[in-house]
């Protein structure tokens, strides 16, 4: 529903103005907006605490409160706050993060916690979470030069695995077995490794269940939780995503030079 704060954002962000076909820039808006609403809940310490009464405000409650527990972190804990989206910096590669904005949250002991977040809306239950080529995601989760890499390469260049042998595709769930946590982990916050507090590399996974323009729910999790629930998936007896749970598709426009995942 609309709260009175989600209410100014689609005020402010003009979303009920725009044309009903116009559903890439509506996309592109509402995108904005919730991560603006993320911010404005975290802005300070102050409004933290106004929005984290269940009672007064249940749907803002639950963001705090779902937010603080995938961090691990109790709100009686926190002596101030803020939120932001800018000084992201850009990765190795000299490519865009996969964070939106981030949480500082300071805690009485003089402990002060970085939170990067990434932040998507959608109707779907799976939204895009990576659109590469072969060579920049096997540079990345550690693939070498082999069979494994050339069948991935024979996905991007079919752009599909409907011309995959069952044996080629009962090989490559195999050989990506060992690489399959790093595969999901990477795809989400480009990089294959742990990371905790790393502004480039998110620690949470907030997805915006948005239908007809309307909040509908949210979903929060930590990395830890979200590779899990995708591994948890691949490992079904039809074995999604050879094995990592995503979604193996491909990206319009790209004619076969990358790959999409959506998770």
């Amino acid at each position: 529903m609309r709260t009175e704060l989600l209410a100014k954002l689609y005020k402010e962000f003009e979303i009920d103005n725009l044309p009903l076909e116009q559903h890439g820039k509506t996309s592109d808006r509402l995108g904005k907006l919730y991560e603006r609403y993320i911010l404005e809940i975290f802005k300070d310490f102050k409004t933290m605490i106004f929005y984290s009464d269940p009672i007064l405000y249940p749907q803002e409650a639950t963001i705090v409160n779902d937010i603080l527990e995938a961090s691990n972190i109790y709100l009686e804990d926190i002596s101030d706050v803020h939120s932001g989206d800018d000084n992201l910096g850009r990765t190795i590669a000299g490519g865009l993060p996969k964070t939106d904005a981030y949480i500082t949250i300071q805690l009485y002991d003089g402990t002060k916690t970085l939170v990067p977040l990434n932040i998507k809306h959608s109707s779907k239950l799976k939204v895009s979470i990576a659109e590469y080529d072969v060579e920049t995601i096997c540079h990345g989760v550690g693939i070498p030069d082999g069979e494994l890499k050339e069948l991935i390469r024979k996905h991007q260049n079919d752009q599909s695995a409907k011309f995959f042998t069952s044996d080629e595709r009962e090989r490559l769930i195999e050989l990506l077995d060992p690489y399959k946590e790093r595969f999901v982990r990477w795809c989400i916050t480009l990089s294959a490794e742990k990371s905790k507090g790393n502004i480039l590399h998110p620690d949470l996974i907030i997805r915006f269940k948005v239908i007809g323009r309307e909040y509908k729910g949210v979903l929060i999790r930590n990395i830890d939780e979200y590779v899990d629930d995708r591994l948890r998936e691949g490992s079904r007896k039809r074995k999604p995503g050879f094995g990592t749970g995503l979604n193996w598709t491909y990206a319009s426009g790209s004619k076969a030079k990358k790959m999409q995942f959506k998770g």
